[in-house]
């Protein structure tokens, strides 16, 4: 008989798999996925709501994640007067 440990276990890879498997499907896929577990268009109305939302903006570029940088006061100090230079530039080449 397997102990707890080993069926706790067991849950968590099948809980991988599955999340694999979904990651897998399209949005399209998942309601399909849906429909056949649900029934067409019962239940799960969010879910659905979002996967049609992602369906029509899929041609939207989406955004990378900005790294976060530490900086010290020094750093900050430079960076600041970097951008008051070149914002300064601009406007002169603006002008001309």
């Amino acid at each position: 008989m397997p102990t707890f440990a080993e069926k706790e276990q067991a849950k968590r890879d099948r809980v991988q798999e599955m999340v694999a498997e979904r990651a897998k499907r399209t949005p399209k896929d998942q309601l399909k996925v849906l429909d056949f577990r649900l029934g067409k268009d019962q239940g799960a109305k969010r879910e659905r709501e979002r996967l049609k939302n992602l369906m029509n903006n899929v041609h939207k570029k989406v955004e990378e994640p900005v790294e976060v940088v530490q900086m010290t006061e020094e750093e900050i100090k430079a960076a600041r007067e970097l951008r008051k230079a070149e914002k300064k530039a601009a406007k002169k080449a603006a002008k001309e």
